[in-house]
């Protein structure tokens, strides 16, 4: 059977919450992945992980076996201030996040998704304060478009067909007087690259029926609907597949 692989953050993953604080029966567990692999008839495997970091996801693209006949790799950038490191423990997954002191929704909706692979890697920021003597709006924008030229550099060389989107927002619009950073800014491709000005926050923003709860900015799975029948409607219109 065809496989879809799907690489991305929390936004990726997917959680339980079928709709504004609403969960849904017996916490089912969807993401984009599940819409979009239902719809062409794919067999989800779902590789993302919340918190995920750009260059998280090209580790993912280096150190993943992918079928190559009738596979397709659904990728999603994550936000452009996190960056990973090596941590002494396995991280935590699946966590009940009751730790934010908010609503049973926030804390609950990522518990039940499907298994990960042990992971060793941690989610650092730009922001955190811990960096000296360092731009942080010019390290993130480098970050998010350096990593997003090696992804579409190592989709090429899988030669498998793939969708680019971000998981978040976007970093597109950022702007630079760094020469090195517009050259690589310019070498990115739009080819395979679902809206690259937006992300799926923006249309959570448009309305809170789309969000998990009232302290869960998160996308629920009626806002994946409405997403992935945009994507899917690129995919077949660009012929990715």
């Amino acid at each position: 059977m065809n496989k879809l692989y799907n690489i991305g953050d929390s936004f990726s993953y997917g959680n339980c919450v079928k709709s504004y604080e609403t969960f849904a029966e017996n916490f089912e567990h969807l993401s984009p992945g599940d819409f979009i692999a239902e719809e062409l008839g794919y067999e989800h495997v779902n590789l993302a992980s919340p918190g995920l970091s750009p260059d998280g996801v090209l580790r993912r693209l280096f150190t993943n076996n992918f079928d190559e006949i009738d596979s397709l790799l659904l990728v999603g950038i994550p936000p452009e201030n996190r960056f990973q490191t090596v941590g002494k423990d396995p991280r935590d997954q699946h966590r009940n996040r009751s730790y934010y002191n908010g609503t049973e929704y926030k804390a609950k909706a990522f518990m039940y998704g499907p298994d990960m692979e042990v992971d060793m890697f941690r989610t650092q920021s730009y922001l955190s304060g811990r960096l000296k003597a360092i731009n942080e709006e010019q390290s993130c924008t480098f970050n998010s478009w350096f990593n997003i030229l090696l992804i579409q550099k190592r989709l090429r060389e899988l030669n498998l067909p793939y969708v680019i989107y971000n998981c978040v927002y976007s970093t597109w619009n950022n702007k630079t007087k760094l020469r090195e950073l517009n050259a690589i800014k310019e070498q990115i491709k739009e080819t395979n690259y679902f809206q690259p000005e937006y992300g799926i926050q923006d249309l959570v923003l448009t309305d809170k029926k789309y969000q998990v709860a009232r302290d869960d900015p998160h996308p629920n799975h009626a806002c994946y609907a409405v997403w992935c029948k945009k994507l899917i409607n690129f995919i077949k219109k660009e012929k990715i597949i």
